[in-house]
């Protein structure tokens, strides 16, 4: 089970009227997979995946959400503007509008990284915190600023 939505990230973000929920939802996946899964042990987040409403995995849902969301807009935004068709990758243009560089893209999707560690950050002291009731958060996760030209981990 995925631990947001795309009601979920429209908490945070403001996301168009025409974006498709399977997209969306693919990136969330990812962002469970990709982002978060190497950050705090993949025994946890599969706890928190198939366990939402036990205990205190509820609120540590709620209080992973705001990460779990920016990681996957991120990778939203690096996505949205092509299309697969028969003869490849497209992307949309229209009179009244102008693409955004590759460029602006990766910086728009670095920025939202940088604003997801911020809240995981924020996470992994709640759980630090809270850790007898997260037995198997194991607190060796390395975790770093993705984005920065300086990576910074750390380990507990």
């Amino acid at each position: 089970m995925a631990l947001a939505t795309i009601t979920d990230i429209k908490v945070y973000i403001d996301l168009p009227n025409n974006a498709r929920e399977d997209d969306i939802n693919n990136r969330i996946r990812e962002a469970e997979r990709f982002d978060l899964r190497p950050q705090i042990g993949k025994e946890f987040l599969e706890d928190l995946q198939q366990n939402p409403g036990t205990g205190s995995n509820a609120t540590a849902i709620d209080e992973l959400k705001p990460a779990l969301c920016y990681y996957a807009f991120a990778r939203h935004i690096l996505n949205a503007q092509n299309h697969p068709t028969q003869t490849g990758f497209v992307k949309k243009e229209t009179p009244y509008s102008n693409p955004v560089s590759l460029k602006e893209l990766q910086a728009k999707a670095s920025d939202n990284r940088a604003i997801a560690f911020g809240y995981l950050e924020d996470f992994i002291d709640y759980i630090e915190k809270n850790r007898q009731s997260f037995p198997l958060y194991n607190g060796k996760g390395n975790y770093s600023k993705v984005g920065s030209k300086i990576a910074q981990s750390k380990k507990t």
